[in-house]
C-alpha cells in the first residue's frame, strides 16, 4: 500500500493562472451581462440625459457603474 508523505497534502492538486481564475470568478456576472434585457440602466441614463446634458465621456462611465451595479444585483 502507498501511502502519501505529509508534505503532498500541502500541495494544490490544480494550481491556476491568476488569469483563467479570474475568468471562472468573473463568469457569472458576464453571462447575465450578455443576457438580453439587461440594457435596462443605459436606457434610464438615456432618459434622464434628455434633461440633464451629460458630456458624452461621464455618460459612458455612469452608464458602465449603473450596468455593474444592476448585473451584480441580479446575482
Amino acid at each position: 500500500m502507498i501511502t502519501p508523505s505529509p508534505s503532498s497534502f500541502n500541495k494544490p492538486i490544480y494550481t491556476p493562472t491568476d488569469t483563467s481564475m479570474e475568468q471562472v470568478i468573473l463568469e457569472p456576472y458576464e453571462y447575465l451581462k450578455r443576457m438580453p434585457g439587461n440594457d435596462f440602466p443605459s436606457l434610464l441614463v438615456q432618459a434622464f440625459n434628455q434633461w440633464l446634458k451629460i458630456p458624452n465621456d461621464k455618460l459612458r462611465t455612469i452608464t458602465e457603474i449603473l450596468t455593474m451595479m444592476n448585473t451584480s444585483a441580479l446575482m
